[in-house]
């Protein structure tokens, strides 16, 4: 996922399985166009990955682990 992002501070990331349960959730400085999450421990499957930017979700988008 990249971000296209001209905001400052700080930015959540949250990766949920399909029944809402949060996996994972990273903060994030918003200038960075990259970051690298481990999900290593994740089973092959199905996720959804959340961003959220000035208290708002800005965008979410499906993960397919396929191991």
């Amino acid at each position: 996922m990249s971000l296209v992002n001209k905001e400052e501070g700080v930015c959540m990331i949250k990766i949920t399985d399909p029944m809402g349960k949060a996996l994972l959730t990273q903060s994030f400085n918003c200038e960075d166009k990259k970051i690298i999450l481990n999900v290593k421990g994740f089973a092959q499957g199905v996720y959804i990955v959340q961003v959220l930017k000035n208290n708002e979700w800005s965008k979410t988008q499906k993960l397919v682990i396929n191991r």
